[in-house]
């Protein structure tokens, strides 16, 4: 039984109060005890499409990135690029969303970068040997990091029922080909309508597996290997690939992932849960969400299966209904099972209200 500190949320608290209270929560949780004043440590956001009003205020991320200097100096805020048409599928547009939203190097005072690169391919493959994946391919600078300060924002999930710290690490600590290989057991193929043959699928594909034919761009499916190159690089979504996948499956690729992804850095790796603004959906909806109720507080642990189990608790404890009651009729805990089947945490957890 791993403990998780709790900071209930009060209404109409001033943000500068909170922000106080939330520096309390992290010297007094003791989170990152392990980390030395050499480690590069990762504080992995997530940022959110543009038109989100729900997501964790840049603040809060500040707040906590700026208390973990104290530990280190070599500090930065992260990200990964996503797999669909949006603001945050390259690096440059997804800092220009960042910077609109309010989250840059200079108001956090750390830098801030994007940890797959520039198309979402750099990547370091992690050997982990589970039942789905043998392999799994990390963002580069999360996986030379020694260390993450996780920041989560739970909220319903359209195809886990739930997202929060072990999706945040899972799906957004894998590059845009591993996020292809949670999400699809199909491979691509080209929407001819939409192809200009400007032929960069066919300078990346690393199998050679792409050609031009009368004009537009054909797979040899003989020859793909389903990386997701082809889909990294295409401008003009004209690569598409079957997303459907069972949610049971799709948990545990997402808890595979978090796996490789802190494999060697557990020890200096931590989670804080923001249960605020809780919504259906995902961060990743481009749409304004109302929120599902009112604001809970916030969570830290070094155990990401506890602190999504103490959050999922904490929901229905103060709703009197389950998440899933409220979001999507999904059984969110596949991937909590999951996670502590494979060794990462407990379902059992001591809650600590700290004031």
């Amino acid at each position: 039984m791993n403990d998780v500190y709790f900071l209930r949320a009060k209404k109409f608290e001033p943000l500068e109060k909170l922000l106080k209270r939330l520096s309390y929560l992290f010297s007094k949780s003791n989170i990152l005890m392990n980390v030395e004043p050499e480690d590069f440590i990762a504080v992995k956001i997530h940022c959110g499409e543009d038109t989100n009003t729900t997501s964790i205020r840049p603040e809060i991320i500040f707040q906590l990135a700026n208390d973990l200097k104290l530990k280190t100096e070599r500090v930065f805020i992260t990200d990964t690029n996503v797999l669909y048409q949006s603001s945050r599928k390259n690096a440059i547009e997804h800092l220009m969303l960042m910077e609109s939203r309010g989250i840059s190097t200079h108001k956090a005072r750390v830098p801030v970068i994007i940890a797959d690169g520039l198309l979402g391919s750099n990547s370091v493959k992690v050997p982990i040997d589970k039942k789905h994946f043998k392999t799994v391919d990390i963002a580069t600078d999360i996986a030379m990091s020694h260390g993450m300060l996780v920041v989560s924002h739970p909220t319903g999930h359209l195809s886990a029922g739930y997202g929060g710290a072990i999706k945040n690490v899972g799906m957004g600590c894998a590059s845009r080909k591993g996020k292809l290989q949670m999400h699809s057991k199909m491979k691509p193929k080209i929407n001819k309508n939409k192809c200009t043959a400007c032929m960069q699928c066919i300078t990346w594909c690393p199998m050679s597996a792409i050609s031009l034919v009368e004009k537009k761009a054909v797979i040899d499916q003989e020859k793909c290997i389903g990386c997701g190159q082809c889909l990294a690089v295409c401008r003009f979504d004209a690569v598409k690939f079957d997303w459907r996948i069972d949610p049971g499956e799709f948990q545990e690729k997402i808890v595979e992932y978090a796996y490789g992804a802190v494999k060697s850095k557990t020890e200096k790796t931590a989670y804080t849960n923001v249960l605020l603004n809780i919504t259906k959906d995902c961060d990743c909806i481009r749409k304004s969400q109302i929120p599902l109720m009112e604001d809970i507080g916030i969570l830290a642990s070094d155990d990401p299966v506890a602190i999504d189990t103490a959050s999922l608790y904490l929901i229905k404890e103060i709703n009197k209904k389950r998440l899933r009651d409220m979001a999507y009729d999904i059984d969110y805990t596949v991937q909590l099972r999951y996670a502590q089947e494979l060794g990462m945490g407990s379902i059992d957890f001591n809650l600590i209200e700290i004031e």
